[in-house]
């Protein structure tokens, strides 16, 4: 069998039309909607997904210490796709200013975690 020059195009064409509509995941930080002062409890929330399976781990950070997570929850948008919700509760105090908090989320299907960070000078007020 011969092959002409349009084979391995329309094959490599098909595979990047592939690529382009599976859904990549994706990875968002929020913190408090307000800025607040030092000595406050503020919650942060991350959401993470679509995956293909429900195998994934979520680690919070505030600078290089971890701080387990309050609440997690995970969304099945159909049989195939899920997202996890993920919340931390942090006290914040003055040296803070400089750090930032980071949500990674670490999943079997990724060649790397997804890793958002926030820093917290855009959280405290008044340092």
């Amino acid at each position: 069998m011969t092959t002409t020059p349009a084979q391995p195009l329309g094959a490599l064409l098909l595979t990047c039309l592939l690529g382009l509509t599976a859904v990549q995941p994706s990875i968002s930080l929020m913190g408090p909607t307000q800025r607040t002062t030092p000595g406050n409890l503020v919650a942060f929330n991350c959401t993470a997904g679509p995956f293909g399976s429900s195998d994934f781990y979520v680690t919070w950070m505030k600078d290089r210490d971890e701080h387990p997570a309050s609440a997690q929850r995970l969304v099945t948008e159909d049989k195939a796709k899920y997202t996890v919700t993920s919340k931390v509760w942090v006290t914040l105090d003055c040296q803070d200013v400089s750090s930032e908090m980071t949500c990674e989320v670490t999943h079997r299907h990724l060649a790397e975690p997804l890793r958002k960070s926030m820093n917290l000078s855009q959280v405290l007020r008044g340092v």
